[in-house]
């Protein structure tokens, strides 16, 4: 009986032994092994190239506000958002964070009446969102807003930062005899401070909030 011939892929030559078969198999296999095994690696590469970018952009848009730190609360700055003067301070839970951003109002949590409160809910004088910003560490939060009525403060002057501390005329830290950190706070604690008014209110809280 004559030999059986068979292509080899190996070298492009037939192979008229029945071995040629038996070893042309394995090498194929060998090959296509080789092959898938480098396909595998380099789409694993690949996906973790993705995630990594993935977990970036995550990190970058995806904010979770941090409301754990404080007890459940956040600070929250408040800016003009035209000439970025500085409003107000308040404190922001979850809830009123949720309700700033469902009706794009300020919204904010009183510490001392224990409950959600409406920027401007009885004097009128809300305060539209335009741009919320957070912090690097995600537990403060930045509001630029609109402030309907022109002021911010219940004292119904236009900022809640309308006293300016009137500081002494000499730094007491470069002062001779007054190095050290201690009594740096000594003598300023001695010194009279004073403070100025800026501004005049835009309304008579009196009047806005039926006071007596």
């Amino acid at each position: 009986m004559s030999p059986i011939r068979i292509w080899s892929c190996k070298d492009d030559n037939f192979d008229t032994t029945t071995d040629g078969i038996h070893d042309s198999s394995l090498n194929r296999n060998h090959h296509s092994i080789e092959f898938n095994l480098v396909k595998v690696a380099q789409l694993q590469t690949v996906l973790v190239t993705i995630i990594k970018k993935l977990l970036i952009l995550e990190k970058r848009f995806m904010i979770t506000i941090d409301f754990n730190k404080s007890m459940g609360l956040v600070p929250v700055i408040v800016q003009d958002f035209q000439t970025n003067e500085v409003l107000m301070l308040a404190w922001m839970n979850d809830a009123a964070y949720q309700e700033t951003l469902r009706t794009r109002t300020a919204c904010f949590f009183s510490r001392s009446r224990n409950k959600l409160w409406r920027k401007g809910e009885q004097s009128g004088h809300v305060q539209l969102i335009k741009e919320i910003l957070v912090d690097c560490d995600q537990d403060t939060i930045l509001l630029k807003v609109e402030q309907i009525g022109g002021a911010a403060c219940h004292t119904g002057h236009r900022s809640c930062f309308y006293r300016a501390l009137v500081l002494p005329e000499n730094s007491i830290q470069g002062m001779p005899g007054h190095s050290g950190i201690a009594d740096s706070q000594e003598n300023i604690l001695e010194e009279k401070l004073s403070f100025r008014v800026i501004g005049e209110p835009i309304f008579d809280p009196a009047t806005v909030y039926q006071q007596s």
